[in-house]
């Protein structure tokens, strides 16, 4: 019950037991703390929330990557995001994410997987942006994986990434024929959008 409302640009993070009054072009997403993560105190969802509000202009298709608590595929399907899938290994996360998903009434265009990447459906395994907000080794590992999806100049934004492990990631990505486009980076983290053919144009 310590955790409070928070404001990241146009989004209103709230528990469900702490009213707020909205203004005309705030976006609520509820979240009551529990087993997954993502509610917008950390940076690396923070910074992935700002961004978003830049990424999505409207009919997008998500694929969040280790979705958590789904906040992410909540969030760009409030700025207008047609669909999103959210991907999570964590049984329990999972079903929270379900949760969340039902409580802020999204579930008719928001899926959750339980699973890996290959537990996509292959009609949904073709998104127009790509979010992955993990740790420094699933990244790594999964970064093959990714850079599959980036056909048609798909973006893939990264985040749970510490600074000093950036150029270990890029290095990695880079081996796909992947460039950084957009970096950012915000207590101590940082987070990066791959494309296929787009010089590294560092945004701190």
């Amino acid at each position: 019950r310590s955790v409070k409302p928070l404001r990241i640009g146009r989004f209103v993070i709230r528990p469900s037991w702490d009213l707020v009054t909205l203004g005309p072009r705030d976006l609520e997403i509820i979240l009551d703390p529990k087993q997954a993560f993502g509610t917008g105190h950390h940076a690396t969802t923070r910074m992935l929330l700002e961004w978003l509000h830049e990424d999505v202009r409207g009919g997008e298709r998500i694929l969040d990557v280790g979705t958590g608590s789904a906040i992410l595929a909540m969030a760009a399907v409030k700025l207008g995001a047609a669909s999103a899938v959210g991907v999570e290994i964590d049984p329990v996360a999972a079903d929270c994410a379900r949760e969340y998903v039902e409580l802020n009434h999204l579930a008719d265009r928001i899926e959750i997987v339980t699973g890996t990447l290959t537990a996509v459906p292959q009609q949904q395994s073709t998104p127009d942006l790509v979010l992955a907000n993990l740790d420094r080794q699933t990244v790594l590992s999964l970064a093959e994986d990714l850079a599959t999806l980036t056909r048609r100049g798909v973006p893939i934004v990264v985040s749970g990434i510490l600074s000093e492990q950036q150029a270990e990631i890029v290095e990695r990505f880079s081996d796909f024929g992947l460039v950084c486009s957009k970096q950012r980076e915000d207590e101590g983290w940082v987070a990066l959008t791959f494309l296929q053919a787009e010089s590294c144009e560092g945004e701190a």
